[in-house]
């Protein structure tokens, strides 16, 4: 998903200013387990950031902090169980990281962390070399719609038998994904598919159907959870990214 020069400005001021502060007002965990600790890029390229803290405000268990690329590079992640990186420009967030930011946030999902993409954040990891996929075509700026999904058996299993059948979700010029293309990295496994698709003038039409919509990985050790479409922006599904933000951080303590 891109945005303007102006918005990608403004949101990487708003991340700057918010360095080494939890964005959450959340109750007291009462689980009896350790909160999950949630990274959310928010620097150059990772507009979409905006809407994890409204989102996870009332989540007792999820603890989440918007950090940018500097952080990274000084080490920040050491800190959580797992990142996420969010709508933007996926090319925009790993130019923000710069190549050492990079470097690190590989480093930390190979050490046993998780790593959640969505739509910019699903091309990035692709972009950098540390995924088994690619998109099917150049030409991204497909368009903004509301698209049906349909979770396989794995998804189903891991997410609950109340998202079987279609779901309608937010999508916004997300990749359409070819997993599995090589030998050297780990295999990809396909949670859920694309059901139908959009195709603005210039885009190839007939790809995006019955392709990935969201992925499961691994990199090194770590869990890496890879999303097309946005569940974050679809109040329907909302829970359901609490959900995938739950079950990652889970896997990578």
């Amino acid at each position: 998903m891109k945005y303007s020069a102006a918005l990608l400005a403004a949101a990487a001021l708003a991340a700057n200013a918010q360095t080494n502060a939890t964005l959450t007002a959340a109750p007291a965990n009462t689980t009896g387990e350790p909160s999950i600790r949630l990274a959310v890029y928010g620097d150059k390229g990772a507009p979409g950031h905006v809407h994890f803290p409204a989102l996870l405000k009332k989540v007792p268990d999820i603890q989440v902090e918007v950090i940018n690329g500097q952080q990274i590079r000084d080490g920040i992640l050491d800190k959580f169980d797992l990142i996420l990186l969010p709508g933007g420009s996926g090319k925009g967030q790993g130019d923000s990281m710069e190549p050492e930011g990079v470097a690190k946030l590989k480093e930390f999902v190979a050490s046993g962390k998780g790593y959640i993409g969505i739509c910019a954040g699903a091309y990035v990891p692709m972009q950098q070399g540390f995924m088994n996929a690619k998109t099917k075509d150049p030409r991204w700026r497909r368009g903004k719609a509301m698209l049906d999904i349909e979770f396989t058996e794995a998804g189903l299993k891991i997410f609950g038998e109340k998202y079987k059948g279609i779901q309608t979700i937010k999508y916004a010029n997300g990749p359409i994904m070819d997993v599995n293309i090589s030998t050297n990295l780990p295999p990809v496994e396909v949670l859920a598919w694309f059901r139908t698709e959009v195709a603005n003038p210039g885009t190839p039409e007939g790809i995006q159907v019955n392709s990935p919509a969201i992925v499961l990985t691994t990199y090194g050790k770590g869990t890496m959870l890879v999303i097309s479409p946005h569940p974050e922006q679809t109040p329907k599904l909302q829970g359901l990214m609490v959900e995938m933000i739950r079950w990652v951080g889970r896997k990578s303590r």
